[in-house]
C-alpha cells in the first residue's frame, strides 16, 4: 500500500510517542554512508538486511582510486574511478555524475538533466561494472530537488524535496538481475509540510532504516524563522516535538535514546548543541563546546568532534568524543596531530558504525578506524600521498596582530615552507634558506589596520571582531622535481577581509638544484612579451568557441570570442607569475574575475613544452 502522510498530527508529548538527517543545501553532492546495529524487530537484524552491503568509502574525489568497507569496517572492495567514467561516457551518461550508492556490482549515480520544458533536474543511472552497462532509469520531476539516496532491504530509496509546495517525497525503485530497475510505488512514502531530516553522519538513511533502527524517523518544517520538528513513526503517524519547538534550530542527530539539536545564538553565526532526553523529556548542553559536529549514531552512542584552537592562528586539532546515551557520559576516543601541508587530515567520516580518522605516516594519508579510547585500527586505505614529504618536510610560521587598544584581532598570518632533504641538491641548505625567507616575509607582514589603529575603533571592533579580522594563508600545495634538475614548489593561498568571500590565490618557486638560483618562467622562455601574449590570447579564444553556445558563454564574463581574446592578451605577461610547470606540460592561469566570476574559478590553460619553449621538456 502507497503511504501517503498529509501530516497527521498527534497531539501527544515526545516522551510518550517513541517506543522509538540534516541535509538542506540545493543542489548538493551526496556522500554515501551506512550504519550497522542491531534491529527493532524479533524476525529480522540490519545485519541480515546487509549481508552483502558495501559502505561507500569516499578517499579523495580528485583521485582515481577509492574504496568501500564492509559492515565490520574493513576494506571490501577497490574501484577505479576512470573505469567508471568510461562506463558513463561509453552509454551516454555524464562523465562527472555523482556516486549515490553501491551494492552487489552496482553503482547508482545521479546526474544533472534538462527536462523537456527546459528546467533543471535530475537523472539517475544504474551501472553494472561487469555488464559495462549505465542506464538512465529515473528523471525526477523538476520541482523536487534531490536530497538522498540509500540502497537499503533490496531496494533503492531516492528522495526528493519540493520547498515552493513544502513536499517530501521518497521515490522507490526495485533492481532485477537483468539490470533494469522496478518503481515500487507501494513502497513510497510521501510528506506534506515536512521534510524528513537526515542522520548529520554523512548522508542520509531512508526512512525504513531509520525507523527499523531508532523506531522514527524524525522531521522538520519549511519556515526556518519558526522551525517546528516531529517524529513519524512505522504507521506513519506524526507528533510533534514540543520540546524542541520552542527554541531548537535544527536537529543535528538522533536515536532511540536522545535527540541532538543546536540552538542559533544570535547574529554571530553561532550555536549551542543540546541533548534532549526522550524518555525523561529533560534537555541540557551537549558536549564540552559551544558547539559540536555529530559525525556518527547508533543505538547507544554519538560521535562527535569539536576543533581545538591553538595560540598559533590556523593551527588547529580535532578531538573525537563518544557519548553514551544510556550512562550519560562523554568519553573521548582520539585526538589529531597537527600536519603542515595536510590541514585536511582531521577530516572524520562515519561508516558501518564506527568513525574513521586520518594519519600522516612518512608521505602518506591513511584512514584509521576508531574502535576504542586512542585505538586506531588500519584498515589498508590510502587517502594521499603528499609529494612535499616524498622530497623533504614542510615548517610553518605564524603571526596574529590586535588592536593595541582593545586587544581585538585585527591581522592573523599562517604561511608554510618546503624544506629539501639535502640528498637531492648540493645546495639544499641555500634552496631552503630562500623558501624560509619566504615564509618569514609572509608572517612578517603587518597591514596598514593595525598601523592606523585607533582607540575609537574598539567599540566596532568588539561588535564586529570577525569584520575586522583580516586573514592570510599561505600553504604548500605540491613539490616536483623535474628532469633531477628544477625544483618546483607550488603554493596555494587565501586571503578573507571581510564581505561574502575572500580571496584564493596560487604561485610556484622554481630553483635550479645544481646551482640554488631561483628562477622564473621568464628564465624559460625566449620569446617576445607581444609573442606570449598571443599564444595565450588565441589559446583562451579557442576555449571560449568551444565551451559557449547560444545563452551561456561558457563561464566567461566576454560576450564574444574576441572579448574574451582582449582580455586575455591584457592580463596575459611573461611576469605575471600565473604558471605552473608539470613533467609534461605548462598550465598558464588566471586569477577569479580576470575571465569570469568568482564562482567561476581560476581558468587553466594547457601548453606543451614544445609550444612555448621549442623543447621536449623542461630546460634552459
Amino acid at each position: 500500500m502507497k503511504k501517503s502522510f498529509i501530516c497527521l498530527i498527534l497531539a501527544t508529548s515526545m516522551a510518550c510517542a517513541i517506543t522509538g538527517c540534516k541535509k538542506d543545501e540545493a543542489k548538493s553532492e551526496a556522500s554515501v554512508q551506512e550504519k550497522q546495529t542491531e534491529a527493532k524487530t524479533e524476525t529480522t537484524t540490519e545485519q541480515d538486511k546487509q549481508l552483502n552491503d558495501e559502505y561507500f568509502f569516499e578517499s579523495d574525489y580528485y583521485t582515481d582510486i577509492f574504496y568501500t568497507v564492509d559492515a565490520d569496517g574493513n576494506k571490501m572492495n577497490t574501484y577505479d574511478r576512470s573505469v567508471i567514467t568510461k562506463i558513463l561516457k561509453d552509454n551516454g551518461c555524464d562523465e562527472d555524475a555523482t556516486i549515490e550508492a553501491i551494492h552487489d556490482g552496482k553503482m547508482y549515480l545521479r546526474q544533472y538533466a534538462t527536462d523537456d520544458n527546459g528546467n533543471s533536474t535530475y537523472e539517475f543511472i544504474s551501472l553494472d561494472l561487469s555488464t559495462e552497462k549505465a542506464d538512465v532509469f529515473f528523471e525526477m520531476d523538476s520541482s523536487y530537488w534531490s536530497n538522498y539516496s540509500d540502497f537499503y532491504d533490496g531496494k533503492l530509496y531516492i528522495a526528493g524535496i519540493n520547498n515552493d509546495d513544502e513536499k517530501f517525497k521518497e521515490f522507490c525503485f526495485v533492481p532485477s538481475d537483468d539490470g533494469t530497475m522496478t518503481e515500487d510505488k507501494d513502497s513510497e512514502t510521501e510528506i506534506d509540510g515536512y521534510s524528513v531530516d537526515t542522520n548529520d553522519s554523512g548522508r542520509g538513511d531512508c526512512i525504513a532504516r531509520e525507523i527499523d533502527m531508532f523506531g522514527y524517523v524524525e522531521l522538520s518544517s519549511y519556515d526556518y524563522e519558526n522551525k517546528r520538528f516531529a517524529t513519524m513513526d512505522a504507521e506513519g503517524n506524526i507528533t510533534e516535538l514540543d520540546a524542541l519547538n520552542s527554541n531548537a534550530s535544527y536537529v543535528m542527530a538522533y536515536n532511540d535514546k536522545v535527540i541532538i539539536y543546536d540552538i542559533d545564538d544570535g547574529d554571530d553565526y553561532k550555536s549551542t548543541s543540546y541533548v534532549y532526553n526522550i524518555e525523561t523529556g529533560e534537555a541540557k548542553q551537549f558536549g564540552d563546546a559551544e558547539s559540536v559536529i555529530v559525525v556518527g549514531v547508533t543505538d547507544d552512542k554519538v560521535y562527535y568532534a569539536t576543533t581545538i584552537e591553538t595560540d598559533q592562528y590556523n593551527v588547529t586539532t580535532k578531538k573525537i568524543t563518544e557519548y553514551d546515551a544510556v550512562a550519560d557520559t562523554y568519553s573521548e576516543m582520539y585526538e589529531s596531530e597537527f600536519a603542515p601541508g595536510a590541514s585536511y587530515i582531521d577530516n572524520v567520516i562515519f561508516r558501518a558504525g564506527k568513525p574513521y580518522v586520518m594519519k600522516l605516516e612518512g608521505a602518506d594519508v591513511k584512514w584509521y578506524r576508531v574502535d576504542g579510547a586512542d585505538k586506531l585500527t588500519d584498515i589498508d586505505i590510502l587517502s594521499d600521498t603528499i609529494q612535499a614529504y616524498e622530497y623533504g618536510t614542510i615548517i610553518y610560521g605564524t603571526s596574529n596582530f590586535v588592536c593595541p587598544y582593545c586587544g581585538t584581532p585585527l591581522y592573523s598570518c599562517y604561511a608554510e615552507a618546503f624544506v629539501l632533504d639535502g640528498k637531492y641538491s648540493p645546495v639544499a641548505d641555500q634552496i631552503n634558506a630562500k623558501l624560509k625567507e619566504h615564509m618569514d616575509g609572509e608572517v612578517s607582514y603587518e597591514p596598514v589596520s593595525v598601523a592606523e589603529a585607533a582607540e575609537t575603533d574598539c567599540e566596532d571592533h568588539k561588535e564586529y571582531p570577525d569584520t575586522y579580522h583580516e586573514t592570510d594563508t599561505y600553504n604548500v600545495s605540491g613539490v616536483n622535481i623535474i628532469n633531477d634538475r628544477y625544483l618546483i614548489v607550488d603554493f596555494n593561498g587565501y586571503w578573507y577581509g571581510g564581505g561574502a568571500h575572500g580571496m584564493p590565490s596560487m604561485y610556484e618557486y622554481i630553483f635550479d638544484l645544481q646551482t640554488g638560483e631561483e628562477l622564473t618562467f621568464a628564465d624559460f622562455y625566449k620569446g617576445t612579451e607581444e609573442e606570449f601574449k598571443t599564444l595565450v590570447a588565441e589559446k583562451v579564444r579557442q576555449d571560449y568557441l568551444e565551451n559557449s553556445t547560444d545563452g551561456d558563454n561558457g563561464g566567461y564574463f566576454a560576450a564574444t570570442d574576441q572579448d574574451a581574446y582582449d582580455t586575455a592578451y591584457e592580463y596575459a605577461s611573461i611576469n605575471s607569475g600565473n604558471v605552473a610547470f608539470q613533467d609534461d606540460k605548462v598550465l598558464v592561469y588566471f586569477y577569479p574575475y580576470d575571465l569570469g566570476s568568482y564562482a567561476d574559478g581560476f581558468k587553466f590553460y594547457e601548453f606543451s613544452y614544445q609550444e612555448l619553449f621549442g623543447t621536449a621538456t623542461m630546460v634552459r
